[in-house]
């Protein structure tokens, strides 16, 4: 059936997770601060094996179990990755939520999905990097905000995050005022992190109350939930109880990250994927 829910009626409660790795591990813009650049592998776009249709029919509801909130991303900048408008608008007529990792300038894909998916859009959350210094050296700071206030009167929503980098120290006010005039909030704050140490630290020269200080300005939520529990074990989680995390390249399903591949996404002869705590 072309569409989910005009065949079964209101959008029911989503009851998942399913974080899934987008092939685009490239991006469009080069920040200090990213994982990408502290690795070595190559960077590419990887064609899709598989049709959007058959992504959808791996993801169905009769498969999953109910709605899920699926988060798209990839490597580099999600949204150019190959043929993601028409996975994402599968997802959507499944009567899936979609959570989309960008960094908010390519501002055309961000149009063209929002527009297709028409009474769908209200299950669309941009999640928007503000990579401010990058923005204002290439002249792309009207065009993000342009682009992401466009899709969100178009009905799709969406939410501001920054990477607390010590590069941004100098220019807090200078951001804070361009977020309240633009958006008329201060972004959300996410740590950043060292990606070439196993233990991921903190990717910062000031001292660790210093760092809290200064990012707790911005008054973000995020950031408290992330400073709680960042490197921090965690016990007795639903991870894999309601939760995947999907290679969308290799069809490699993991109950969290960092956990080895319990079954395969596109293995057809899985009737019912299997969700079970870690």
């Amino acid at each position: 059936k072309n569409d989910f829910w005009k065949d079964n009626g209101k959008k029911t409660i989503m009851k998942l997770y399913v974080a899934v790795h987008y092939p685009a591990s490239a991006c469009n813009l080069h920040c200090p601060y990213c994982y990408i650049g502290q690795r070595t592998e190559e960077k590419q776009f990887a064609e899709l094996y598989h049709s959007p249709k058959f992504v959808r029919w791996c993801l169905s509801q009769k498969r999953l179990g109910g709605a899920a909130l699926i988060t798209l991303c990839g490597a580099g900048e999600t949204l150019l990755g190959d043929r993601i408008v028409e996975v994402c608008l599968e997802l959507l007529a499944e009567g899936h939520y979609l959570h989309i990792v960008t960094n908010g300038t390519v501002t055309d894909k961000m149009k063209e999905l929002t527009q297709r998916a028409g009474e769908h859009a209200k299950g669309i959350l941009f999640k928007c990097s503000l990579h401010y210094t990058e923005l204002k050296e290439r002249g792309l700071l009207e065009r993000y905000a342009e682009g992401i206030n466009t899709v969100s009167e178009m009905g799709a929503s969406y939410t501001i995050e920054m990477t607390a980098d010590d590069s941004y120290i100098s220019e807090l006010n200078e951001i804070k005022e361009y977020a309240i005039e633009k958006f008329g909030a201060l972004p959300h704050i996410t740590i950043a992190r060292d990606d070439s140490k196993r233990e991921m630290p903190i990717l910062t020269e000031l001292p660790v109350d210093e760092y809290y200080k200064i990012w707790n300005s911005f008054e973000s939520e995020l950031f408290e939930v992330k400073w709680n529990y960042y490197a921090k074990p965690i016990k007795f989680c639903d991870a894999g109880k309601v939760s995947l995390w999907i290679n969308l390249i290799t069809g490699n399903m993991h109950k969290c990250l960092c956990q080895p591949a319990v079954d395969n996404l596109f293995d057809t002869t899985i009737e019912h994927i299997s969700f079970e705590r870690v």
